[in-house]
């Protein structure tokens, strides 16, 4: 009974300890999904950034063929320049997000043998475009299946996009 009646004070008191500590500070990421379809009534401009580390822009999606469809959401070059630039301003990162619910199959085409290079080209290119910082993969969903389809996703990826101090993947899995 003594130490259920303690233990709040212990995880309260190593929850202090570690947001004190620099250390375990310096690694901690704080993100925000910023999507695109609110984009109108949530402009750049009001979003406050100084808790986050991290802005991810949600999303585009792949096609089938490897091209990307950056207009499904509402994402737009306007959007995403205001975005990545006051993100930048604030001093935080902000990553495209390619994926949502029900991309599967979307994905196993546009990262299918025939259409991978295609597909990650355009990826990267985005990105570049864009000065977004990396990729946050949200394949939904992401079945055993398609694990080698995905690691090559990746692979393909990493070389092209080799810029100091971005980070280029956030790999949600299941």
């Amino acid at each position: 009974m003594r130490l259920h009646a303690s233990l709040p004070s212990l995880i309260v008191s190593l929850l202090a300890c570690c947001l004190l500590s620099p250390n375990a500070r310096a690694d901690i990421w704080s993100t925000a999904y910023y999507a695109a379809w609110r984009q109108g009534m949530m402009p750049a401009s009001n979003v406050d950034y100084t808790a986050l580390t991290h802005v991810i822009h949600f999303s585009i999606e792949p096609n089938a063929d490897g091209s990307l469809n950056t207009g499904v959401n509402g994402i737009t070059a306007s959007y995403s320049n205001d975005l990545v630039t006051r993100a930048h301003n604030a001093g935080k990162k902000v990553l495209i997000c390619i994926g949502g619910a029900d991309t599967q199959i979307k994905f196993q085409g546009a990262t299918s043998a025939t259409n991978r290079t295609t597909f990650v080209n355009n990826l990267v290119s985005f990105m570049k475009t864009y000065n977004y910082d990396g990729i946050d993969v949200d394949w939904e969903p992401l079945d055993a299946a398609d694990a080698n389809l995905f690691t090559n996703l990746v692979v393909n990826c990493a070389p092209l996009y080799p810029l100091p101090n971005h980070s280029r993947f956030l790999l949600p899995l299941p």
